[in-house]
């Protein structure tokens, strides 16, 4: 296994596991301010979505003639998850997509 599949794995999950948090905590609060809750919902899908993208990625950079688009999807949604979302999570993951993919562009 290389270090940029590792680390746009590792990445992507965290992006997916922030995205599932923010479920979690909008489904809390429901009872209170249903719209809220809506509105969290709706908007964790976006890093939950942008997980997906990036282990996809990072997967297409194990198979042979695939590895440089994966390695540029990975950077560009990291990238772009890294500036749409905020907390911890998305930004260890979105860091550690941009970090992998950059390590895949120049051929580590």
């Amino acid at each position: 296994m290389s270090l940029p599949f590792i680390l746009g794995l590792i990445g992507g999950i965290l992006v997916i596991l922030s995205g599932a948090i923010l479920i979690v905590m909008g489904s809390m609060t429901i009872s209170i301010l249903p719209i809220i809750s809506m509105w969290t919902t709706l908007i964790s899908m976006l890093p939950i979505s942008f997980g997906i993208v990036m282990i996809v990625g990072a997967l297409l950079t194990r198979k042979t003639g695939k590895e440089r688009v994966g390695n540029i999807l990975v950077l560009v949604i990291s990238i772009i998850s890294l500036s749409v979302g905020g907390g911890l999570f998305i930004a260890t993951g979105s860091i550690l997509g941009i970090v992998g993919g950059a390590l895949g562009l120049e051929g580590k």
